[in-house]
């Protein structure tokens, strides 16, 4: 279906803010853990369901104007990097990208593709430009059923997925006037996380772009309530005794890829070769608790180790149980034409890593899962997983 898929760009602008930054504002400090951020885009797709074709220009020149008025308060977002620790906040602005998939929206939804998704966005989200170029980037995609897909790509550099979130919503409250509903984001990370001095040759930030040339395959699977639900109840323990939807999840998944790896050809010494596991957290779960409107990268990691003795189940409920990790919650914004029928994580092409988010009812999650092809072909036919995840059925809303 991939080679079948056309997308054609129609038009690429330049979006400024609507008013310019004003000269105190113009040079925004990078936080330590911006500084060691992946040199990639953090990338998000909301899909629409049907509407016509007249409706969709209008729908596209309203994001236009209004993005320019949003960009105002997400000043940032329109500068350059400068350095290693500043953005300079100098108008440059996003790029915004209208482009025509030559494919209904049903098409899409069947089943999933990777590849496909990625056609969606303005910039692969491996690009080096995220530390060099343009922060921001948005594409429009309008489908033959007259569907809409926003493909948003933003600067891990800059942002987390939280801080996406939080530009997306004042987007949505931008574009049909809703001030009372504006949400403006709160900067000043860097205050709480001083930014490292990089000129010390000593001193380098936390840089795996190893796992980012790695070549990877990609997988969904989506595990519906009633199986997480079966799921938690089968590993609940005396250390865990209720253990959460992404502590159940996050843990089967750590276990098969664990028996993918201790099988595979290239572990020539067993599974004394499978290195720490690391586990990122939001940063709702802070203490004491952070802004929810605070822009910047604020994601918390935790290592975890595999056992020969077979606890790794129970290793990774302990670990998830302190940090209490969760997936990452689709808090859609409705810009006018009610909530998307699906909002989807666009994979990266970074081999071993697995982003969770939740599913349109918010009770069950969406795995995307990045493996080498012979770890893949053993992890999607493992037994137990398959029991409780399908593989990448049909999207429903």
């Amino acid at each position: 279906m991939a080679s079948q898929i056309k997308v054609e760009i129609l038009a690429r602008q330049t979006v400024r803010p609507s008013s310019p930054t004003p000269h105190h504002l113009r040079n925004y400090e990078l936080s330590h853990y911006d500084q060691s951020a992946l040199q990639i885009y953090v990338p998000l797709l909301l899909v629409y369901p049907n509407a016509d074709a007249t409706t969709n220009n209008e729908r596209f020149q309203h994001l236009l104007q209004s993005l320019s008025k949003t960009l105002t308060h997400f000043y940032p977002s329109a500068g350059r990097i400068k350095g290693d620790a500043v953005i300079e906040c100098n108008d440059d602005g996003a790029e915004f990208v209208r482009a025509r998939v030559k494919c209904s929206l049903s098409e899409i939804l069947e089943h999933p593709d990777a590849e496909v998704l990625r056609r969606f966005l303005a910039i692969e989200p491996e690009s080096r430009e995220s530390a060099t170029g343009t922060l921001l980037r948005v594409q429009i995609n309008l489908f033959e059923c007259g569907g809409m897909g926003i493909g948003f790509s933003i600067s891990r550099k800059f942002a987390d997925t939280s801080t996406l979130s939080t530009f997306i919503n004042c987007w949505s409250a931008t574009t049909h006037d809703e001030s009372n509903k504006l949400m403006l984001p709160k900067f000043g990370v860097a205050s709480l996380l001083s930014p490292l001095n990089l000129s010390n040759s000593e001193t380098s930030p936390f840089q795996p772009d190893d796992a980012v040339k790695e070549k990877c395959m990609t997988r969904r699977f989506v595990f519906d309530v009633s199986e997480i639900a079966a799921l938690q109840s089968k590993v609940a323990s005396a250390v865990v005794p209720k253990p959460t939807r992404v502590e159940a999840v996050a843990a089967l998944i750590w276990k098969c890829q664990i028996e993918a790896s201790s099988r595979s050809s290239s572990n020539i010494l067993g599974t004394s070769l499978i290195r720490p596991s690391v586990f990122s957290h939001p940063r709702k779960n802070a203490v004491p608790p952070l802004p929810e409107n605070l822009v910047g990268n604020l994601v918390d990691f935790s290592i975890a180790h595999y056992s020969h003795s077979g606890e790794s189940t129970s290793r990774f409920e302990r670990l998830g149980c302190k940090n209490q990790g969760s997936a990452r919650r689709n808090k859609s914004a409705r810009f006018g034409w009610g909530k998307p029928s699906w909002v989807s994580f666009v994979p990266v092409e970074a081999n071993n890593v697995t982003v969770l988010m939740d599913k349109r009812d918010g009770n069950g999650i969406e795995a995307w899962v990045n493996l080498s092809q012979e770890n893949m072909a053993l992890f999607e036919s493992n037994e137990e997983l398959l029991a409780y995840a399908s593989l990448n059925p049909r999207v429903t809303y």
